[in-house]
């Protein structure tokens, strides 16, 4: 209980109080963006979770890939995707990883690779350039 006896403390007690819950809740392995994501749960009445390992063993899975018809063979853009993405510290490059190595890819030399925060990554495989992220990274991509 946070008792107040002028606004000011309120002020202070506030960001106080975020930054106690963030705290706990990362000791249960449990990561928050920011203090409004906790304000966000207050109203939460039903939360769905799958069942794929993401949440109870804290890992991705990647489980199928669906390439069209333009972007060539599924094992071709698996190829330069792992190619790309095994350059990447992100989580999911590393599920990706995981699932083209199931398939029997095996990534290739990488030039000019680049990290586009937020968006994804990038690079040259074999003369091809490659780009791995987003749909916000793909719309620009796209309209360049």
């Amino acid at each position: 209980m946070v008792v107040v006896a002028c606004p000011c403390a309120l002020v202070v007690a506030m960001p106080i109080t975020y930054a106690c819950g963030v705290s706990s809740l990362a000791r249960w392995g449990v990561l928050v963006k920011s203090s409004r994501q906790l304000e966000l749960l207050a109203a939460v009445r039903t939360l769905a979770m799958d069942k794929t390992g993401t949440l109870t063993e804290g890992r991705f899975r990647f489980h199928r890939m669906v390439v069209g018809e333009a972007a060539g063979s599924t094992e071709r853009v698996v190829k330069l995707a792992a190619s790309v993405e095994s350059l990447s510290s992100h989580p999911v490059a590393a599920a990706f990883l995981d699932f083209a190595q199931s398939l029997g890819a095996e990534p290739e030399a990488v030039e000019g690779f680049a990290t586009i925060e937020g968006e994804g990554v990038s690079g040259s495989v074999g003369g091809v350039q490659v780009h791995v992220g987003s749909e916000v990274l793909a719309r620009r991509v796209l309209a360049t």
